[in-house]
């Protein structure tokens, strides 16, 4: 794994579904209005159900703390 640490995303202190998908909208470019984030807004996402369908679709998991996902 050390020789391919290239091809995995490494996200410090995401623990589950719900911090995978505030991650994803708050740092990610996802087509989201950032001027929405910190008015209000974030309560209308669903973060666990977004960070559910990320897990799901992607090729990574939750390992001590941290989302590690293979991106090759």
């Amino acid at each position: 794994m050390i020789e391919n640490c290239d091809n995995f995303l490494i996200c410090p202190d995401i623990e589950d579904e719900y911090d995978l998908g505030q991650d994803y909208v708050e740092n990610l470019d996802v087509g989201f209005p950032k001027t929405f984030l910190g008015n209000g807004f974030e309560s209308y996402i669903d973060y666990n159900s977004l960070g559910r369908d990320i897990a799901l679709s992607s090729q990574g998991q939750f390992l001590d703390g941290c989302w590690i996902e293979y991106i090759g």
